[in-house]
């Protein structure tokens, strides 16, 4: 710095500027405190992570009804597809399926099994589910809710899904 500024040569206005905060800066670094080595008391550690490394991820992806719009006194079948998005296979897992009435009253609740894991990638359904006729018509909501069974999941916040549909 300080050959900088005693250098024989023709000083402008700019390079004594950009020297001079050059030296406040260097100044001011020699005058804080050092940092703390150990950390700082009365703040807790994350202590909430169960494993590490990555796991599988099992999302339900879809709610297909047949027929989409059943008739009161005929039965009708629920297809829940499921989607592995982790980078490892799943274990086995079930799904139960709950069918609510326009007052979030239960009329039908059914869990179904696979009998086999899902790979990355990779789409599966537990079977199709089979549900009674509903009796009279209206507005039903079927709510599907993945269970884990023998795999730990990634993210379970996309393990419910809910599906509108019309009974005539």
């Amino acid at each position: 710095m300080i050959l900088f500024v005693n250098a024989p040569r023709r000083r402008s206005r700019r390079a004594l500027l950009v020297a001079g905060s050059v030296l406040l800066l260097s100044l001011s670094f020699l005058w804080l405190p050092p940092r703390r080595k150990s950390p700082v008391v009365g703040i807790a550690r994350d202590t909430t992570w169960a494993r590490a490394g990555m796991m599988a991820d099992l999302m339900l992806s879809g709610i297909e009804i047949l027929p989409s719009t059943p008739a009161a006194s005929e039965s009708y079948t629920v297809h829940v597809f499921v989607l592995n998005r982790g980078v490892l296979s799943s274990g086995r897992y079930a799904v139960r399926l709950t069918v609510f009435n326009a007052g979030g009253e239960v009329l039908h609740q059914v869990v179904s099994s696979s009998s086999s894991s899902l790979d990355p990638g990779g789409i599966g359904s537990p079977g199709p589910l089979r549900i009674r006729a509903a009796g009279l018509p209206g507005e039903y909501v079927a709510e599907a809710v993945l269970l884990a069974e023998d795999y730990q999941d990634e993210q379970a916040s996309n393990n419910t899904l809910r599906a509108k549909f019309a009974v005539e």
